[in-house]
């Protein structure tokens, strides 16, 4: 949903046969009733390199609790030693990086006679 330390957030449409939890809400129906602010620092600080997913509507964070069951099974599978199973976002190539690769690309053409 690693991991380059990404946040997850949903930035699609807003399904409203979904019933979103502001991260206070999200934090009163967890098992031990974790803070707050603990809820807000997996959204956005994540822990072990895994991202609580959520999405913005003005000024308030929202997550489901499909998330948050995804989020808690990230967490599982990694203690357990399971490779994550989400997208990566790839971190942009430097300038130079691309230059370098360009480079690498037509000396391969130039070894195929393209």
């Amino acid at each position: 949903m690693d991991s380059n330390n990404e946040i997850i957030h949903d930035s699609g449409t807003l399904d409203f046969e979904v019933d979103y939890l502001t991260l206070a809400q999200a934090a009163s129906v967890l098992p031990g009733r974790p803070a707050l602010a603990t809820v807000w620092r997996w959204c956005f600080k994540g822990i072990r390199g895994e991202y609580l997913r959520y999405t913005k509507i003005g000024r308030q964070t929202y997550v489901t609790r499909e998330w948050l069951s995804e989020f808690s099974q990230r967490l599982t599978d990694r203690r357990a030693g399971k490779s994550p199973e989400r997208t990566v976002i790839p971190v942009p190539a430097t300038p130079t990086q691309r230059r370098k690769a360009h480079e690498r690309a037509e000396k391969e053409l130039d070894k195929l006679g393209v």
